[in-house]
């Protein structure tokens, strides 16, 4: 096995690629005082734990961004 992925990361050393990196689905998130009072009222209106709340407003954000990506239409512009 380590063999294997040895050569996997030669391979693409070589051809100048860096290896996909797993995700544990977890990171820290630091805010103001006042940002995380809001959240937290969000997701209490929304009945959601602020985990929960993140988790869609961050999928929401995602998904509309890279839709726009796709198309061409930058959000940012």
């Amino acid at each position: 096995m380590q063999e294997a992925v040895d050569d996997y990361l030669e391979h693409g050393k070589e051809r100048g690629k860096t290896p996909d990196k797993p995700y544990s689905g977890k990171f820290l998130f630091r805010t103001t005082a006042d940002l995380h009072r809001a959240i937290a009222t969000e997701a209490a209106a929304e009945r959601m734990s602020i985990n929960e709340w993140m988790d869609a407003t961050v999928r929401t954000a995602v998904r509309e961004r890279w839709a726009a990506y796709k198309t061409g239409d930058d959000p940012d512009e």
